[in-house]
């Protein structure tokens, strides 16, 4: 939403009072999520560089919008760093092409979830894990970027468990799903298909535990693929870590600390 009309939320000044405000607002996975304080927000959308009421990504049953705005409040409570922004923006604008088939994915009741996959420089750069352990805990990049996506499913698009997501058993994926593709000894081309910049691609997948079946994706891809709905432009390119190639917001103001966005 835009800043203008963004909610804020004035909690008590105690770190445990604002998780639990949380709570208590439905923003959660089930797990306790970062507070979304304004000045995290803030810090979160300088990686961005377009406006806060930019739209990313719409969800084409309900007409949901996810704006700069709103993907960076999720990033937060996710336990994102700013850093990682980039890289969420480029998979909700690839989760918004029309041949991913964005609602049946989400609202399935075969329990798929999205698989992130971030090829390219970035994932030096933010140290994310491409290598053992893949698809299991320890990595902060991996699993916060994976559930940034699914709160924003939840929070935004308001795909809720029960209700809108009609999953029936549910899948560990729908809390976190993003890993990262290994250049060293690949002996595939890579996803990424130009060396400055990053490609995150896409890919609607059952659980494994219920299905082995490949749920493809009929979408066009730099590698022609019929597997991918991939999304390489300027909002994935990795910014310097002292922010000196990150595109200026166009606006920014002094906010008070105590204070939660929504």
């Amino acid at each position: 939403m835009p800043r203008d009309t963004a909610r804020i939320h004035e909690v008590e000044d105690d770190v445990l009072a604002a998780i639990d405000y949380c709570y208590e607002q439905g923003w959660t996975d089930g797990l306790p999520v970062v507070p979304p304080d304004i000045a995290r927000v803030d810090g979160m959308m300088i990686y961005e560089g377009r406006p806060p009421e930019t739209v990313l990504a719409v969800h084409p049953a309900t007409g949901l919008e996810c704006t700069v705005h709103a993907a960076a409040v999720n990033a937060v409570m996710a336990g994102c760093k700013p850093e990682y922004f980039p890289v969420i923006v480029a998979a909700l604008e690839a989760l918004n092409e029309p041949e991913f088939n964005f609602h049946g994915s989400t609202a399935s009741t075969g329990g798929s979830a999205p698989l992130i996959i971030v090829s390219g420089p970035v994932i030096d750069d933010i140290q994310m894990n491409a290598d053992v352990n893949l698809f299991g805990p320890g990595n902060r990049a991996n699993a916060t970027i994976g559930r940034a996506i699914r709160l924003i499913l939840m929070n935004v698009f308001r795909m809720i468990p029960g209700v809108s997501d009609k999953s029936t058993q549910g899948s560990p994926a729908k809390y976190s799903f993003c890993i990262a593709e290994r250049a060293r000894g690949n002996p595939w081309s890579l996803l990424v298909s130009l060396t400055w910049k990053t490609t995150v691609a896409i890919r609607r997948r059952w659980s494994w535990a219920q299905s082995l079946i490949r749920w493809p994706i009929m979408a066009a891809s730099p590698l022609d693929s019929p597997l991918l709905c991939c999304r390489q432009s300027t909002c994935a390119s990795w910014p310097a870590l002292d922010g000196r190639n990150a595109r200026p917001r166009n606006s920014c103001s002094n906010l008070r600390s105590g204070q939660l966005k929504a």
